[in-house]
């Protein structure tokens, strides 16, 4: 197997400085069978990503899961341009990236790719990590993602219910408004509207406005947008605060699909099935969708730990 360094250059952090902008892999028809690894280092600083400050958590920002997952997605899409990535599979966040004295000099995403499948997909195992001055190796995030030449048909969510049962509110109380609301500032919101909510399932309407490609810094909306895949996870908070006051952070993602770009500036719905519920962690599966239950996107086994309001809150 080939292993592949991809340069680092100096001062240039910018979103895809760590693939250059030029496709190792020049088009899908020269797709080989020989499997490669690649090593790609980033440094990621809260200048090249305003968002972050609308991610704080505990006085510190902290960058979200799907963010990570983005870097690993459009790294794959950048080497193989004209592939999309259709699935991945078993994420899992290992150690988070916080913006304290805690934070790596520069973090690297090893991607390895494990299958070729003629000229119709390529699967990968994706590792974000970082090496301390004492060479410690830290592992942050992994998962196994699969890139295709033609995505799925988009297929039909159908137990879409739209219909509301007037049991909770507006967005106003659902976003930095006390101990239950989401800590998640503009960039990362917001749920406009409950649906319906009961002990199996919330239905929310969501209403995304577009972030400047300032704001996205590193992490770019191609795709996959972290953005609003981060804001289909608010469901399963609303839904935890709600019924049984408490509050949760993502950790895992069973298996996570995308059909479709999810639109921004418009409104778009999130159907939150809830799988299991312990003291410790709740499982759920996300479908973000239209009114006609078009899906986006579909992630099957996000699980997530069940946390006090008095662990994120500011030192």
């Amino acid at each position: 197997m080939n292993k592949i360094k991809v340069p680092y250059v100096q001062g240039e952090e910018n979103a895809f400085n760590d693939v250059i902008n030029q496709p190792l892999i020049s088009t899908p028809m020269s797709l080989e069978s020989e499997l490669r690894t690649y090593s790609i280092r980033r440094r990621i600083s809260l200048i090249e990503n305003p968002f972050l400050l609308d991610h704080v958590i505990a006085n510190y920002p902290v960058l979200p899961a799907t963010c990570a997952l983005s870097w690993m997605i459009n790294a794959c899409e950048a080497l193989y341009p004209g592939y999309r990535c259709s699935i991945a599979r078993d994420f899992k966040v290992l150690k988070g990236v916080i913006f304290n004295d805690t934070l790596a000099n520069e973090y690297i995403l090893e991607l390895q790719e494990v299958s070729k499948s003629h000229f119709e997909s390529i699967e990968f195992k994706a590792t974000i990590l970082s090496i301390n001055t004492e060479e410690k190796i830290s592992y942050h995030f992994r998962a196994s993602l699969k890139i295709m030449r033609e995505i799925p048909v988009i297929p039909i969510y159908e137990s879409v219910n739209l219909a509301e049962d007037n049991i909770m509110t507006t967005s106003k109380d659902f976003y930095q408004n006390g101990d239950l609301s989401l800590f998640h500032g503009s960039a990362f919101q917001k749920i406009t509207r409950v649906l319906n909510i009961s002990p199996e399932k919330i239905t929310v309407e969501c209403l995304w406005q577009e972030i400047t490609a300032e704001q996205q810094g590193q992490f770019p909306i191609k795709w996959y947008n972290p953005y609003t895949a981060d804001l289909s996870t608010h469901a399963l908070w609303i839904w935890l605060s709600h019924l049984h006051q408490k509050v949760c952070l993502p950790v895992q993602l069973g298996q996570s699909e995308q059909f479709a770009i999810t639109p921004h500036d418009e409104p778009f719905y999130v159907s939150c099935e809830i799988r299991q519920k312990t003291k410790s962690s709740v499982t759920a599966n996300y479908i973000t969708h239209n009114r006609q239950g078009q899906v986006y996107t579909r992630v099957l086994g996000a699980k997530a730990i069940v946390l006090s309001r008095q662990l994120l809150k500011h030192k």
